[in-house]
């Protein structure tokens, strides 16, 4: 008899606590909290933000604690973390959660469940429910098409031309290519029909193919255009133009290859007539090369430029520059060396466009993983100076951190110098900036 009472014991015990709180997880409503949507379903764009309220109300006689918390979908941020509300007896309260919709998300639907967590008032059991809010994110068209790369001239009957697809809108794209000319030249896509996920880029390569090597200098432009087959028709397109050479030039379509200026001009000012005379011209060396010749040459002054591939000479009327703290884009007839290589290089000039010879050097370095070092020299003979700088940094994704120390010395012995340091830190919306500065004279 007693192992009977006491079954039935625990059965009255049970049958009270299910009706004080229920051992469910409680619904949108149950005998102690009420929870709702204000709106279930919120029409919002990429890239916004969108707001779901849920209304709490306490309809027991004890004060209740609740924590609340969003399950937002794969990308998006919340501006804030879990909410705890108290509620007093019989008391509502609204409350509003706030998240970022990446500019990448897809269209369509999305369930957002808020979850909330209380310990019932009279026997301390935990208890949960679930509010699913919909989000409805709005349709986004956008492709665009780029050209990456083409030659600016060819010797022969076939070439290439590359662009680049991209599909900046929200929406998968079918997109079908076509490719055309104002001569009538074969043309080939690879490929032609495209179907493009949201954010994604892909590669398009225009085979070019002449019926014949034309006699003269043919100006050759290649149109392509990318469009959606679908009622709301999307549409993008960009062309490229090519220089197509003989394989044989006259001499009146050489400068094609090398483009050479003369320029002969006279004038009069006061009592004296002047004649000026001006040569330009700028080009490859070699066919398809890719060293480069650049010049500008006059009566008065000029410059000579040589560009390959991590090297750059200059001579004559030029801007020098090392850094802000020493010479920016300083004007003057001098010689300068850049040699450069993956990340890394070292410049060097000298001129004299203050009055008094000046010797610049500069030496860099960057890393992939985002750091980078440079050391800056600058000396001037008359008034003697030396001007040295070292500058540092390091980025990751949403830290960012750089110093940069100046010294200056002169002949009188005296000098000065500086340290600055910064960083910062972005965090979502939220970004936080520290900088430190020191000067010493």
């Amino acid at each position: 008899m007693m192992g009977v009472r006491r079954a039935g014991c625990l059965v009255v015990i049970a049958v009270v606590l299910s009706a004080a709180c229920g051992f469910r997880a409680f619904a949108e409503e149950s005998g102690v909290l009420s929870i709702r949507p204000v709106s279930r379903l919120i029409q919002a764009d990429p890239g916004s933000v969108v707001t779901i309220v849920a209304a709490i109300e306490n309809h027991s006689a004890e004060v209740v604690d609740v924590d609340v918390s969003p399950e937002l979908p794969r990308s998006w941020s919340a501006f804030f973390g879990d909410e705890r509300v108290r509620l007093a007896p019989g008391e509502t309260d609204i409350l509003p959660i706030s998240a970022v919709i990446p500019k990448n998300a897809q269209s369509g639907s999305y369930e957002i469940p808020v979850h909330a967590r209380y310990a019932c008032p009279r026997t301390g059991h935990h208890q949960s429910s679930t509010v699913v809010f919909t989000v409805a994110v709005s349709k986004v068209r956008s492709i665009r098409v780029a050209l990456v790369n083409a030659p600016d001239y060819v010797v022969d009957t076939t070439y290439t031309v590359s662009f680049l697809l991209s599909n900046q809108g929200n929406v998968v794209e079918d997109l079908r290519l076509s490719v055309r000319d104002i001569q009538g030249v074969y043309m080939k896509l690879n490929p032609d029909r495209i179907c493009l996920e949201p954010g994604a880029s892909v590669p398009i390569d225009v085979h070019v193919t002449l019926n014949a090597a034309p006699g003269r200098v043919l100006d050759h432009t290649v149109l392509i255009k990318a469009e959606s087959g679908d009622l709301m028709s999307n549409s993008a397109s960009t062309s490229a133009r090519v220089k197509v050479l003989p394989q044989k030039l006259s001499d009146s379509d050489a400068y094609h290859q090398f483009p050479l200026k003369i320029q002969l001009s006279a004038g009069a000012l006061g009592i004296s007539d002047r004649a000026h005379l001006k040569v330009a011209g700028a080009g490859p060396l070699l066919h398809e090369g890719k060293d480069r010749l650049r010049f500008d040459l006059s009566d008065t002054g000029g410059i000579v430029e040589y560009r390959a591939p991590g090297v750059r000479l200059l001579l004559g009327d030029g801007k020098f520059s090392l850094s802000p703290l020493t010479e920016w884009q300083a004007k003057a007839q001098g010689i300068g060396v850049e040699i450069g290589r993956r990340g890394s290089g070292l410049v060097l000039y000298t001129h004299d466009g203050a009055g008094s010879p000046r010797l610049g050097l500069r030496a860099y370095t960057a890393s992939s993983s985002g750091s980078s070092l440079s050391f800056q020299l600058l000396t001037q003979v008359e008034p003697t100076m030396n001007i040295l700088t070292v500058k540092g940094g390091h980025k990751t994704p949403g830290v960012e951190i750089d110093f940069e120390y100046g010294m200056l010395a002169n002949g009188s012995g005296s000098g000065a110098q500086a340290l600055r340091a910064s960083g910062r830190a972005k965090l979502g919306p939220v970004e936080a900036v520290l900088a430190v500065q020191n000067t010493d004279r």
